[in-house]
């Protein structure tokens, strides 16, 4: 992973949240309503998300 501060860490309003995600609106939409779900967790994609992370995700969408 990278030494780059998290861009999302600093982000405090969520649409939705869970214990292990949350929801946001896209700053730069790809087309209205676009919705960011985020995992609380830093991992580097999807596939390195825990099961239970990943059905928190799931929740949200």
């Amino acid at each position: 992973m990278s030494n780059k501060p998290c861009p999302f860490c600093y982000i405090s309003e969520y649409i939705l949240e869970n214990e292990s995600a949350y929801a946001i609106y896209d700053q730069y939409p790809v087309s209205e309503g676009h919705t960011l779900i985020i995992p609380k967790r830093h991992v580097a994609d999807y596939f390195e998300a825990t099961s239970e992370e990943k059905e928190a995700l799931h929740s949200l969408v």
